[in-house]
């Protein structure tokens, strides 16, 4: 067998690119799934909790599956996320009623819990003494996903359809699980975990807890926007292709923004941005309901 070192030159690579289809689907549905919900019937309540259901689960598959990776490996659990994705990629073009959907939506999120232990494992394993560098890629790679999905997802529904949204989806799933044969496989870990109690670790570093709450914060806004935001552009007589190009600009700037954050971050604190930046979510949402469809036209003519 080669060792993993020598692996890494051309593991990491592959590895960053069956990540980055990985996570396309999630990110090619964000756009337009609370519009392909409505069109089935679902209510703005309905939706909410249609969109939710795949964070839901996908949090309980997480935790799980990440033992399971520990324990087996990585390449099998990997390999059955995909298929799972690419799955339920093809069920949503069956669904017929909210219910329906909410039944996909659950099961996408369970798979997906595999692909992301998965992933983040084999990187970290066969990365060898370039780890750093590998999980770099790693982090560009879903950045890659976020703005590849997020703009094609608008310019495939107006084009074709929300049908061709998913099949193309599961055609790139495809192409994940065919590249991930030919990754390597690892062993699990069979030396047994110590237990760790979280309760002590937030005690003694009390900063966690301003950062997980920053982080709460800032995923449930998040999710309001992408369940909210396709409708309320609807509703300003705009399109698919407009939410996709939204969402697609807040992770073009949420990227550029990130290293520059980081660098500021090391001279004048944590705290201080985490707030600067919640307020800045909390304004941008006191905003949006006072844009009119002149000033959205200004910057994406229909």
């Amino acid at each position: 067998m080669i060792p993993i070192n020598s692996q890494s030159r051309w593991v990491v690579p592959l590895l960053s690119v069956v990540t980055f289809l990985g996570f396309l689907d999630t990110h090619l549905l964000l756009p337009i799934m609370a519009l392909y919900a409505s069109s089935l019937g679902a209510t703005a309540g309905v939706i909410g909790i249609i969109i939710g259901l795949y964070s839901l689960t996908n949090t309980v598959a997480n935790i799980f599956f990440g033992r399971l990776v520990d324990k087996i490996g990585y390449k099998f659990p990997l390999l059955a996320g995909l298929i799972g994705d690419a799955v339920s990629m093809v069920l949503y073009t069956v669904c017929r009623l909210p219910v329906h959907l909410g039944i996909v939506r659950a099961v996408h999120g369970s798979s997906g819990g595999l692909v992301g232990p998965a992933t983040m494992s084999a990187t970290a394993n066969l990365s060898g003494n370039q780890k750093g560098k590998a999980m770099g890629m790693y982090g560009m790679s879903l950045a890659a996903a976020t703005f590849v999905g997020f703009g094609m997802s608008g310019i495939l529904v107006a084009k074709f359809g929300y049908r061709a949204v998913f099949l193309i989806g599961a055609l790139l799933l495809f192409f994940g699980i065919v590249i991930s044969l030919f990754l390597p496989q690892t062993k699990g870990y069979t030396s047994e975990s110590t237990s760790i109690d979280m309760s002590k670790i937030f005690i003694k570093k009390k900063g966690l807890i301003i950062a997980y709450s920053g982080v709460f914060s800032q995923y449930f806004t998040l999710g309001g926007v992408v369940t909210l935001l396709p409708l309320y552009v609807a509703k300003l007589e705009m399109e698919a292709f407009h939410v996709g190009m939204l969402l697609a600009i807040f992770s073009v700037t949420s990227f550029l923004i990130q290293v520059p954050s980081g660098i500021l971050s090391d001279k004048i604190g944590r705290i201080l941005l985490v707030v600067i930046s919640l307020w800045l979510c909390a304004l941008s949402l006191v905003i949006i309901p006072f844009v009119t469809p002149t000033n959205v036209s200004i910057v994406l003519p229909s």
